[in-house]
């Protein structure tokens, strides 16, 4: 009989933290930022030592457009062309305020993929908790997490 009761309170417990666990798994994707990319501009700067890829626009995100975008790409040649990587810094300009709230994420862009890595670097208040997180883009969406 106390067997019986200790695997009940047993499974019971296991289930209350299957439970805990998956509202905290949902929480973390909750907190994610997710942007689709409408690229407005794209120029190419050479020089001596490489170029800088300048592009920005829209960042829409559940059909809305909530944010401008700008991102400098940096080769330099002779060391990242031979990866076809570059040197990324992409921030995001939250639309709502005369000095609008931002988040600066900076890491590589692979040009044979089109996927970008990194992290965020700096942000202002209102998404000061994503300092330290983690980005990844796939072309045209951007995924931005907490750490």
């Amino acid at each position: 009989m106390k067997t019986k009761r200790a695997l009940i309170a047993v499974s019971l417990i296991s289930i209350v933290l299957l439970i805990i666990s998956g509202v905290q798994c949902s929480k973390v994707a909750e907190d994610a930022l997710e942007f689709t990319l409408d690229r407005a501009v794209l120029k190419n700067v050479e020089d001596d030592a490489g170029r800088w890829q300048h592009s920005g626009g829209k960042a829409i995100q559940d059909g809305k457009h909530t944010a401008n975008y700008v991102s400098v790409k940096r080769v330099t040649f002779d060391t990242t062309s031979q990866q076809n990587t570059a040197m990324l810094t992409i921030t995001l300009f939250f639309l709502g305020e005369q000095s609008p709230q931002s988040i600066t994420l900076q890491g590589t862009h692979d040009f044979s993929s089109g996927k970008q890595i990194g992290s965020v670097s700096a942000a202002s208040t209102e998404y000061a908790d994503y300092i330290g997180g983690s980005f990844t883009t796939d072309k045209k969406t951007i995924r931005i997490s907490k750490p």
